[in-house]
């Protein structure tokens, strides 16, 4: 994942628009289109803020090997709210409706479940 994909990646997962990112930002709307697409990265003080911003480290954000620990720290609601805004990739493309809406009823029964025993597991210590 190149400093493009990651900037996309965490606005995302923040749940954010490029409009709102750059008002909280105070930057041009049309920047964090360009940093999005790999036409320019900004210099190193708005990396730190950047960083601030999602609240990552500088190198989540710009390390070589973040692609594996990026995933591996994404909380499974995320993974949800994600796939219930439609905005899953596999490798670089978007997942087809079909899999994430598949992936989402598997990810809420998987939690129900979770809950569950968890209840049960109260009921009997009580």
């Amino acid at each position: 994942m190149d400093f493009a994909e990651r900037v996309k990646f965490f606005r995302k997962k923040k749940g954010i628009s490029q409009s709102q990112m750059a008002k909280d930002l105070e930057i041009n709307n049309s920047t964090i289109s360009k940093w999005e697409k790999g036409v320019y990265t900004p210099e190193l003080h708005m990396v730190m803020k950047l960083c601030k911003y999602f609240g990552i480290t500088l190198d989540q954000l710009v390390g070589e090997q973040q692609e594996l620990t990026t995933i591996n720290m994404i909380d499974l609601a995320d993974v949800l709210g994600a796939l219930k805004r439609r905005e899953v990739y596999w490798g670089r493309s978007l997942m087809e409706e079909k899999d994430q809406l598949f992936l989402a009823q598997v990810i809420e029964s998987y939690m129900k479940s979770k809950e569950e025993d968890h209840k049960n597991e109260q009921s009997n210590i009580s």
